[in-house]
């Protein structure tokens, strides 16, 4: 997942060093209705961990809030989400200027009330169907730690995870949509059922078939009804 180092200049944390060992730890978070509970592990019951959080497919983090922060170990609460709507968040340690390596997390908050309506049940099943028999194998990679060191300006990844599923075919951009920058040559399309996923779709997260690794660059939702039923992906050559 790309992140944006102009943003994170401008909060600081390119010019800063950290805070040596004051990294928090996102020990759980929970999903709830519009709002994402994020469980702090602090390395001292002293240290000030602040939240912010972004849409997965957005660039820009929230502004620092003294609404989403914890002195020590604790829960911080971050209100006022889109339920079905993947979010990324991070935490860090800060004193005075002194900032610490982030820790991250991917969470989708969801209404407990929603109920799938007939056309969640029966739409969602057929598009599995018809991927299943006419997609091709891809394996999605996934990282379970995520780190931003600001004193290197490096983001690395550990922990991967490999979840094998069906795709369509990839599709190449019509040459009316291949701007350079938003679509680029050489960007394709595919479908991937969002049916029993196992992981988080989010830009980022990479793709394997055919012998070729590509990088999710964009996540549209397509809803059935009130559930998520595709996700249409835009990829990129690593």
């Amino acid at each position: 997942m790309g992140i944006d180092f102009l943003s994170l200049a401008s909060f600081g944390f390119l010019f800063s060093s950290p805070a040596v060992g004051t990294k928090p730890n996102i020990a759980s978070s929970t999903a709830g209705d519009t709002q994402v509970t994020l469980t702090i592990d602090a390395v001292s019951s002293s240290d000030i961990i602040y939240a912010r959080y972004r849409k997965a497919t957005d660039e820009d983090w929230s502004d620092e809030s003294d609404s989403f922060k914890v002195t020590g170990d604790g829960d911080i609460v971050i209100t006022g989400l889109t339920n079905g709507v993947v979010y990324q968040f991070g935490v860090y340690a800060k004193s005075s200027n002194l900032t610490s390596v982030w820790d991250f997390a991917l969470v989708t908050p969801t209404s407990s009330t929603a109920t799938p309506t007939d056309l969640d049940t029966e739409f969602d099943d057929e598009v599995y169907d018809l991927i299943e028999d006419t997609g091709i194998t891809a394996k999605f990679y996934t990282y379970g730690t995520e780190s931003y060191d600001p004193t290197t300006g490096e983001f690395t990844r550990s922990g991967a995870s490999v979840h094998t599923e069906k795709v369509t075919p990839p599709v190449g951009y019509d040459n009316k949509f291949i701007d350079g920058d938003t679509v680029k040559e050489g960007d394709m399309n595919i479908l991937l059922s969002n049916y029993d996923l196992s992981f988080d779709v989010v830009p980022g997260v990479e793709v394997e078939f055919n012998d070729q690794r590509w990088k999710v660059v964009t996540v549209k939702p397509i809803y059935s009804g009130e559930q998520i039923s595709v996700w249409d992906l835009q990829i990129r050559r690593e």
